[in-house]
């Protein structure tokens, strides 16, 4: 998939509200990988071995390069995107949704926590 078409995805896929599996994820270029579970601490591990067998100079400049061409967005558009979330739930078109969920358990570990896309 080409990376005009995974970004027109994902409007439609934050708007649906589910919940997409890792393998989905990486399909859709949302993370870099995927594996199972019980290969996490061992994967974890190998990775951290491997870098930090490489001198801390080239580890500094590769992390140097990399921090300047990151799109880090700004603190004002981060507090834009939380005030608009806020003020949608503070809307009456959420508030029988979010009643309805907080009566089923939302915020409490259970089947609406862990499985929130089915209840929404």
């Amino acid at each position: 998939m080409i990376k005009e078409e995974r970004d027109t995805l994902s409007p439609r896929h934050l708007l649906s509200g589910d919940d997409f599996s890792a393998e989905t994820a990486a399909n859709y270029g949302w993370i870099n990988r995927a594996f199972p579970d019980y290969e996490l601490d061992t994967f974890a591990e190998n990775l951290a071995n491997r870098i930090a067998s490489f001198d801390k100079n080239i580890i500094t400049t590769i992390t140097s390069v990399i921090n300047e061409r990151v799109v880090i967005p700004k603190n004002e558009d981060i507090m834009k995107t939380q005030t608009l979330f806020f003020e949608a739930l503070g809307k009456p078109e959420a508030e029988d949704r979010i009643k309805n969920l907080m009566a089923k358990g939302v915020q409490t570990y259970g089947d609406v926590e862990l499985n929130l896309a089915k209840y929404l």
